[in-house]
Order: C-alpha cells, then sequence, then structure tokens
C-alpha cells in the first residue's frame, strides 16, 4: 500500500472511531438515523423499504430476517428511502450494527454450516430514463461492500484476507458495528471499510479501495445480507440483523417528504351526502397505537377531529363513514396517526389531501380510467404526472391493481394470515404509492380482480372455496392443472376479505346486504357525483366457472381456452352466471332510476364480449377466452338488456388493449357501447386481428378506415361493433427503453367525458409513450381511432324499435325531464334524461306502450302521459312544462 494511501487510512479510521464513539467529535452532520426502537412488527421504518417485505421484521429492537424466509434469486436488502448518495465532491460515513442470527431453519436441520454475508450497498441505479429513488428498488443495481462469515471484507470485487478475529466475534454472535466511508481525493474517491466489536470498539478489520469513479458512488444505498457469492466468496445460508443504520456526511442528500408510511394513502367517495374514506396503514404490530383520526380544517388553520378510527387488523385499514357531509364546499382533511416508540417517545404523522366539492354545477364531469399494473413502469410516473394535470374528477380502478409476480417475490398461499397480507401489501404499495398524489384530492372507485387475489382468472361462484388439492389437480385438458377452473377462490376467505377492504371499503355502502358463500358479501353499489350516476359492478364474483357440474367438453388444451369457434355454441349453458342474480336485480332496478342525474355510465372489470382473437404471442389464435365478460352469453346478454334499457355506457379493463364496441343481442346495434380502457403496465398482450385470421368475418365496412373495426361475431357468436381498436405490434423488439417497452405493448390510461348539457360521452385513450404530454397538443399522442364522441342515448341501441318522438315545447329548462317507457304491465322497459328539445323512445319488442314525462322539478311526479303507442306510430308527442 503506498504511502497517501496508508495516511488517508489512518486518517479515516481515526475519524470512524471518533464518529463511533462520539458523534459530535467528527465535523460531519449526521444526516439521518434509523434504529428499531418499535413493537416487533412487519413495518421496519417510514424511511426505508425493505425488499422483501415478507422476508424482514422487527424483532426485540432489531431489524431481522424471518426464519422462514421466501426463497428469493437476488440478495435480500433494506434500501434507503430518504437519503441517497449526491454528486457532491463531500465525504460521507454509512454505518451500522450487524449481528448473525442463525442458520434460515431449512438449511439448520441439514446440519449445514453457516456461511453468508452482510453489509451496504451503494450506487443503486436504473439503466432506464426511469430512474428514481423508488424504481430503484426494484430493478437498481449497486456495488457491494461487506463482510462474510469467513472473516473476510469485499468492497466491489476487492476482497480482503480472511480475518480470524473477525470470524470468531460473528461466528460468536457478537455484534459488528460495520461502516464504510466515502473520502474525495482529486477527482477520485477512496472508500474504507471496518468492522469493529460493537461492545469493546476493538478494529477487528479493515480494507480500503482507491480511484474509485464518483460516478459509481451515486444514487440509493441500503443494508444487504448474502450478496453474490463471485463477489462474497459465501454462500446464502445465513440470517442477520441490523440496528443503528447512521449515514454522516455532506454527500448525503436527505430528503424527508420521500419516507413512506406509516400511513400510506387515502381514498375516498362522496355520494349522497355521505363522505367514505379508507386510510391505508403500513403493517404495524398489535402492540401499536390502533388509533388513527380524521381531521378537517376550520378557520384560521386550526384542525379539528371529527371521526376515529380502529385499524382493522387483518388488512391494516382504518375506515370512515361520515354523514351529513356537506358536499358543496371543499375541504382540507389529514389523516393522523401517533406512533409510540419503544423508548418512550411519540411521533405524529400526516396524511393530507384535500374533498372536493361535489361538482354539480360543473358542465363536463371527467372520469380516469386505469387497470392491470405489472411493475415494470414503477412508479408510474409517466401515467400519474399526466393524470394530475388532465386533472379528472374522479378515478376509476377496475382491476388488476396488482399481479402475483410483482416485487420479483411470487405468492404465499398458506400459513400466517399477516404474512400472507404482508407479502399482497407488497404488491400493493407499489400500486398506492404510483398513484396516491392523485387518489388523495378526488374521489376513487377501486375494485379487485383476479390477479388482486392471487388468481390468474378468478370465477368466484358466489365465494366457493376452491382447495389446493382441487387448484393443483388435473383437469382433464390434456396435461393442463385446474387452477381456478372449478370456480370459487383459492386463497383463504380471511385474505380474500381483506384484500376487498383494502381496495372497497370506500364506497359507497353496498347494494345487496347478503351474505354468501364462505361468509363473503357483496360490495357492488351505486355512486352519485357531479349529478353523473354510475353503478359499480362486480363480473367476477358471481360468475360461473369453465369446470361447474355439468360443463360441455371441449377441444381445448385447457377448461377455459376454447380454440373453434363451433364448440363455444356449446358453452352457452342456460343456468350458468355472469352477474348472478342480485346484481342483475340491482342493475335493472338502478338503470332505470334517473332521479338526480343528468348523464349515466357503469363501471365493471370487463367489457361483455370477446374482443380478442389473438392471447401471448402474435400468433397464438384462440376462439374463445371464458375469463371475458362475453361468457356464459346467457348471463352477457341479461348484463346488456340491463345496462341499454338505462342508456348505460360500460366503462371497463381487464382486456389489456384499448377497445370501443358496440354490443348486439339479438340484433346488430341494439345494445349499449363499452369502452374497455388500455393496460397501465401491460404483461400478458392480447391483439383483435380479425382480419388478418379470417375466421370472424366483417359484416359491412370499416368504421374511420380503420383496421379490424366493422362489424363482427366474437368467437362465442356475441355481435360486437368494433369501433375503435389499440392494438400493439407483434413484439417489442426495438425498445430503446422501459416507456417505449410499454407504448409496444399498448399501455395506457383512459378518460370519459361526459358533458351534461348536451349528454355527449367522449373517450380518449393514451399511450404510455416517451415524451407523452396529453396537455400539448404538439405532444399528446391518442390511440389511432380516439378519440370517440358518442350520445348517452346511443347506449339504447341505434337499431331498435322506436317510438314516436317525444317534443318539449317553448323555453328548454336549466334542468330537463325524464321521460320513461312503460309496457302494458306497467313495467318500466327504458328511462333516460332529455338534453335538448326532442328525445325518441326506445322499446324492445312489439306491443302497446305508455310514455311518461318526469317533472324536472324532482324527477318523480308524472307530469305528461301518452297511452297506446306502438312501434312505427307517427303521432306528435308534444307537452310544455
Amino acid at each position: 500500500m503506498n504511502r497517501t494511501i496508508v495516511i488517508l487510512l489512518l486518517l479515516s479510521l481515526l475519524f470512524i472511531a471518533g464518529c463511533f464513539g462520539n458523534a459530535q467529535s467528527v465535523n460531519l452532520m449526521d444526516q439521518t438515523s434509523i434504529t428499531a426502537d418499535v413493537p416487533d412488527r412487519w413495518f421496519v421504518a417510514p424511511e426505508v423499504w425493505a425488499w422483501p417485505w415478507e422476508n424482514w421484521k422487527v424483532q426485540q429492537g432489531r431489524i431481522t430476517v424471518v426464519d422462514e424466509p421466501i426463497n428469493v434469486k437476488k440478495p435480500m436488502n433494506i434500501q434507503h428511502l430518504t437519503a441517497q448518495v449526491n454528486t457532491n465532491a463531500a465525504r460521507a460515513l454509512m454505518s451500522a450494527s450487524i449481528k448473525l442470527e442463525g442458520l434460515y431453519l431449512k438449511f439448520a436441520k441439514k446440519g449445514i454450516a453457516a456461511s453468508g454475508s452482510a453489509g451496504f450497498a451503494y450506487g443503486i441505479r436504473v439503466d432506464d430514463p426511469i430512474d428514481d429513488y423508488r424504481s430503484r428498488i426494484l430493478r437498481g443495481k449497486g456495488v457491494y461492500a461487506g463482510f462474510n462469515s469467513l472473516g473476510q471484507l469485499f468492497i466491489g470485487d476487492k476482497r480482503s484476507d480472511e480475518v480470524k478475529a473477525l470470524a470468531m466475534a460473528i461466528a460468536n454472535g457478537q455484534s459488528i458495528r460495520l461502516s464504510l466511508e466515502m473520502v474525495p481525493v482529486t477527482d477520485k474517491y477512496m472508500l474504507f471499510l471496518v468492522a469493529y466489536d460493537e461492545q469493546t470498539g476493538e478494529m477487528l478489520a479493515q480494507l480500503g479501495r482507491s480511484n474509485v469513479a464518483p460516478d459509481t458512488l451515486i444514487g440509493n444505498v441500503a443494508l444487504a445480507i448474502n450478496m453474490p457469492r463471485a463477489i462474497t466468496n459465501a454462500a446464502a445460508d445465513t440470517r442477520w440483523s441490523f440496528d443503528n443504520w447512521r449515514l454522516t456526511g455532506d454527500k448525503f442528500t436527505v430528503k424527508p417528504e420521500q419516507a413512506f408510511g406509516p400511513i400510506y394513502w387515502s381514498q375516498y367517495t362522496l355520494s349522497n351526502n355521505i363522505m367514505k374514506m379508507t386510510a391505508q396503514l403500513a403493517p404495524i404490530s398489535p402492540d401499536d397505537n390502533q388509533t388513527v383520526l380524521l381531521q378537517v380544517k376550520k378557520s384560521f388553520n386550526r384542525w379539528e377531529t371529527i371521526a376515529k378510527s380502529t385499524i382493522l387488523p387483518d388488512s391494516w385499514t382504518a375506515p370512515f363513514r361520515v354523514e351529513n357531509w356537506d358536499p358543496a364546499k371543499e375541504v382540507d382533511y389529514r389523516i393522523v396517526y401517533t406512533q409510540n416508540y419503544t423508548n418512550g417517545q411519540t411521533e405524529d404523522f400526516y396524511w393530507s389531501g384535500t374533498i372536493r366539492k361535489d361538482p354539480v354545477n360543473k358542465q363536463i364531469i371527467d372520469a380516469a380510467i386505469f387497470c392491470c399494473f405489472t411493475d415494470f413502469l414503477f412508479p408510474n410516473k409517466l401515467i400519474a404526472d399526466n393524470v394530475k394535470a388532465q386533472d379528472p374528477d374522479l378515478l376509476l380502478f377496475t382491476g388488476d391493481q396488482i399481479y402475483e409476480g410483482n416485487t420479483g417475490v411470487g405468492v404465499l398461499r398458506k400459513g400466517d394470515h399477516d404474512r400472507m397480507m404482508v407479502n399482497y401489501m407488497h404488491k400493493l404499495a407499489l400500486w398506492g404509492w404510483s398513484f396516491r398524489d392523485i387518489m388523495k384530492n378526488r374521489p376513487t372507485v377501486t375494485m379487485p380482480d383476479d390477479h388482486d387475489v392471487y388468481h390468474g382468472n378468478v370465477w368466484g361462484d358466489a365465494g366457493r372455496k376452491i382447495t389446493l388439492e382441487e387448484w393443483s389437480s388435473k383437469s382433464g385438458y390434456k396435461n393442463s392443472a385446474v387452477v381456478g377452473n372449478k370456480g370459487g377462490y383459492v386463497q383463504p376467505i380471511e385474505f380474500v376479505k381483506a384484500v376487498e377492504a383494502t381496495q372497497v371499503s370506500h364506497l359507497p355502502d353496498p347494494a345487496c346486504t347478503k351474505t354468501f358463500k364462505q361468509g363473503l358479501t357483496g360490495y357492488f353499489t351505486s355512486m352519485n357525483y357531479g349529478k353523473v350516476g354510475f353503478a359499480i359492478l362486480e363480473d367476477r364474483k358471481f360468475k360461473s366457472a369453465p369446470m361447474s357440474e355439468g360443463y360441455f367438453k371441449h377441444s381445448g388444451p385447457r377448461p377455459d381456452h376454447i380454440p373453434l369457434v363451433g364448440e363455444t355454441l356449446s358453452a352457452n349453458l342456460p343456468d350458468r352466471k355472469l352477474l348472478g342474480d342480485d346484481q342483475i336485480a340491482f342493475l335493472r332496478k338502478w338503470s332505470l332510476n334517473w332521479k338526480d342525474q343528468s348523464m349515466k355510465f357503469a363501471v365493471s372489470q370487463t367489457g361483455y364480449a370477446g374482443t380478442a382473437t389473438h392471447h401471448g404471442g402474435y400468433d397464438n389464435y384462440l376462439a374463445a377466452d371464458m375469463d371475458c365478460g362475453g361468457w356464459p352469453q346467457v348471463g352477457r346478454d341479461k348484463a346488456v338488456d340491463a345496462l341499454r334499457r338505462g342508456a348505460v355506457v360500460l366503462l371497463a379493463g381487464d382486456q389489456h388493449l384499448p377497445v370501443v364496441y358496440r354490443n348486439g343481442i339479438e340484433a346488430p346495434g341494439d345494445g349499449n357501447i363499452c369502452f374497455i380502457t388500455p393496460a397501465g403496465a401491460t404483461g400478458y398482450q392480447r391483439w383483435w386481428r380479425p382480419e388478418d385470421i379470417k375466421k370472424l368475418p366483417i359484416s359491412g365496412g370499416r368504421h374511420n378506415d380503420l383496421p379490424d373495426t366493422g362489424l363482427y361475431y366474437d368467437g362465442f357468436n356475441n355481435i360486437v361493433d368494433i369501433l375503435a381498436v389499440g392494438n400493439p405490434p407483434a413484439s417489442t423488439a426495438g425498445a430503446t427503453c422501459l416507456e417505449d417497452r410499454g407504448h409496444k405493448v399498448s399501455a395506457g390510461w383512459g378518460i370519459a367525458s361526459f358533458d351534461k348539457s348536451t349528454g355527449k360521452i367522449t373517450m380518449n385513450a393514451w399511450p404510455v409513450k416517451p415524451g407523452q404530454n396529453a396537455m400539448d397538443p404538439a405532444k399528446s399522442v391518442q390511440f389511432a381511432g380516439w378519440p370517440i364522441t358518442i350520445s348517452q342515448h346511443d347506449n339504447f341501441g341505434i337499431s331498435v324499435a322506436q317510438l314516436p318522438t317525444v317534443t318539449l315545447e317553448g323555453k328548454l329548462p336549466e334542468t330537463m325531464p325524464i321521460v320513461r317507457v312503460l309496457d302494458s304491465s306497467a313495467n318500466i322497459v327504458s328511462s333516460a334524461r332529455m338534453y335538448d328539445g326532442s328525445f325518441i323512445p326506445k322499446v324492445y319488442a312489439d306491443g302497446s306502450y305508455t310514455v311518461q314525462i318526469l317533472s324536472p322539478a324532482d324527477d318523480q311526479r308524472v307530469i305528461k302521459e301518452f297511452n297506446n303507442l306502438k312501434p312505427g306510430d307517427k303521432a306528435a308527442l308534444k307537452f310544455k312544462l
């Protein structure tokens, strides 16, 4: 070692020794420290992110690897969220207490000797424009520095000789104080790694590294264990614990606002003077404080507590329900949680937002629509930033907020409930973190889909239990397993209920209070906001399964994938359900009731047709997928019929590619319109390519000369008129970055705009694309075929029978009346609000009908009635207010 390095090393050791003994003795600022002064729990601290969550726990005042960790393929780590190494030419010191806790149980049972490593990682960055402190926790790569159980130190690929004293201290379970210092020397850096016996202060080993390029230091830092054997010369067999992680020096930039937790996010809805909100908490301990406060800002910046909530232990949610809410006022709120530390100190944490006033006087109501978030675009900044700028009135997340593989860790299907929920919350946190800043300030509707409850597909069968044995058994279709095809939920029902608590507990009160199988309840309901009414549906929970009793057999490789169009007709079994009897009854009643609503829509997980011809691969043709809402056909027709009678457009997700189409039941054009939003970050791809395969012939011509548009029968023989489709290219080859990859898989988001003065609905679909700026016409690019504008009344069906036109004479009122049609038995056939001086009532069968005009003053009192009307009559139906 040359003389300069020796002097620097000695100076560094004096500095570290002073820092170890007394932080005030050095001329560097102690930027931040992490200690485990909390009860035993999964959540470590707001300033850090453990990976994987379910492998780390605070136990007896130390951050510890659990006894039975999930098997992972890369080093486990705890990254710092609020402190990163910056570009300053300055010194930095990172130190932590590290202790060997033992072998993993799976190795201990086999008598394998302990062999592992522990220490730090630095310079953690992502080689992509999506590179920030959040994206690095998933995809970041850095340099490791630490020690192994053999007594060797290492910095990157440089490793010291074995030091017997260090090896013995580790083996004896002594606490090792490890420090890594960064010292600038001209245009390079010197790194010094030193290990101490924490109890005695004795230096056990040291290692230096010179000529380190400054750019290799910049980025996140982490605690890490069991790092790659090629670097550490040690296998990954051992458990470790940490405490008192300290970052010192001006080369660290500290941003407290980057902390995450213990309040993760909030979601709220406002409808009919009831405000409901759910605060999502971190996975805290039963020994932590269990009370959460909801406060609103009063005059003179005074905060007043208006509600208290006890954290639900299965989901770590704090639900609030406030009646008699004044919807005409904008209200600033904050959620307050007090952390009680084991050292006797307390700290208050806040999460703030705004409950907007109900935009009843706003002409156009904008609803942003999302679905399907794999994690390759995390933190989904392009979508979040664009939507924040677009400032929609409400948000609709239609499902698959998570996927099983998100975070790089699989799922837990059995064992401790809390740990299963930590596994889930680890994944859900990526979604919540991405969108919490736009969710907190506007109503948000969230609904779980199949992947949210750890199913590739879920046919809920009203809550049936499918056992793990059924799940893994053979289906009888070639060599495929049953998985979910017998119907029901494979996860414990407590898990399913907890998932719903995290996603739907803030929705308006359910329309149905019945209890279904395994004690599961429904959350389908309706909401009025801005004088737009919408139904929140759940088309998975009650759906029949491909292998439910009496199922038909086809020639496909798996139960839910039908390869031949002709075979799909055999799947049209009359007793199979889509929405279920209770939900259909609710939807029929809601669709026909227009009280206090200027416009209507429904939102559900998926559309009610099979609008994909190819699945998983560009040339992988599939006649029909029983996961889509086009099956069962009888149930699908009931749902479409209920929607069309109220002229209700359907907004949905799940299918990954954006599509707008008109449903048909008995004839082309006799159904409502559906807008399926693009996936936010597509994994499994789909295409609608009937023109390429010639197996689904088109009837008539294209729309706007766009390929694959026009009138078709889908694979289930449902009538669909495709108005626009956003097919991705054949592959992602040539993608220049992650956002470009997103563009090549048709990732994006949608916004549906409801113009209450004209009854026009405009559907927009934006792709994820580098540089996308939806607010700048010069940089805004929508999918080909969008925007699409329709009339609310188009959703009655454009080809159905018509009664004589109703005409309102005189000056049009500010609030237009409702027109409803009754059949000869006084059943309501169709209903909607007028937008101008004329209205064409629609019916769906021959017969004699009555047309009623309801008073716009209360939307209930009949002010004019026309009787004995038949389709095709030429009578003039005129009235005045």
